[in-house]
């Protein structure tokens, strides 16, 4: 009782028609009482209960009372992807992002290579919404995004990892084979295990 008195009275960290996210999932607050609060998921539409002091406990995020909120969204390229290409892609999304102005605030927005590995790099794209979660326009808006970086990707263009070759074994990067001998094809197994085992380092001492 004390636990949930606390949580109503003191936290207090919504009210009744707020969007909300528990343990990851996002709820809009349908009613409150001293004991208990219930609210219905925004992806499934379940009616759920929750014990006050059970969430006296838990981190709630209140969407509804955040102000413009960011959305982060991550793109896998090839490796042999430019910076050049990359500065393309990032001044046509800022062009987008300015023709859109009701919607998303320009001076946010970012672009940026965060990571690599040996057969991708990593862009991240930021943008900042005009409106929070709650607002009822967020699904509009990411499709928007989507929708452009589906265009860029296309226009710079931007290749998935693995890059635009084509395929092997088409007209365009045909492929050869060459017979060799069982015996023939076993040597070379074996000497190719050898040079790998090779190559390996070993600790000494």
């Amino acid at each position: 009782m004390f636990s949930a008195i606390i949580f109503i009275f003191v936290k207090h960290p919504f009210d009744v028609g707020d969007c909300v996210t528990i343990d990851k999932e996002e709820y809009v607050i349908e009613h409150i009482s001293l004991l208990y609060s219930q609210g219905r998921s925004v992806s499934s539409r379940k009616y759920t209960h929750f014990p006050n002091c059970v969430l006296n406990s838990k981190p709630v995020e209140n969407i509804s009372r955040s102000k413009a909120m960011h959305e982060v969204f991550t793109i896998s390229v090839s490796y042999d992807t430019t910076v050049e290409d990359v500065d393309v892609f990032r001044d046509e999304f800022r062009r987008f992002v300015g023709d859109n102005g009701r919607d998303f605030y320009k001076e946010d927005v970012s672009v940026e290579l965060c990571g690599f590995a040996l057969d991708k790099l990593e862009v991240r794209i930021q943008v900042r919404y005009k409106g929070n979660y709650a607002d009822g326009r967020r699904i509009q808006r990411k499709a928007m995004v989507l929708g452009e970086l589906l265009r860029l990707t296309r226009l710079v263009p931007l290749f998935g990892p693995g890059g635009g070759a084509a395929a092997l074994g088409s007209g365009d990067n045909p492929s050869f084979g060459v017979t060799v001998t069982p015996e023939d094809a076993k040597l070379r197994v074996d000497a190719f295990k050898r040079n790998k085992e090779s190559k390996r380092t070993t600790m000494h001492g």
